[in-house]
């Protein structure tokens, strides 16, 4: 059974730790943490590089979105 995923568009990862990432993007009103477990394996943004992972689409689970008010 797959989950249903949300998809945040212009994401970009700012900062990130083993099990969480730091994303930034337009229609967030400030960078908010998220965990790894939740973002699925076609997101295009998913670690922090300093060579930038972003803008991009970032895929997570639907009821992380949710709790966080994105959708």
């Amino acid at each position: 059974m797959s989950r249903e995923h949300f998809e945040l568009e212009d994401a970009e990862v700012i900062s990130d730790t083993d099990k969480r990432i730091l994303v930034e993007a337009p229609d967030l009103e400030e960078p908010t943490w998220v965990p790894k477990s939740v973002i699925h394996e076609d997101s295009e943004v998913w670690e922090f590089s300093l060579d930038g992972c972003g803008p991009g689409t970032l895929m997570v689970e639907r009821p992380f979105a949710e709790g966080e008010g994105w959708v």
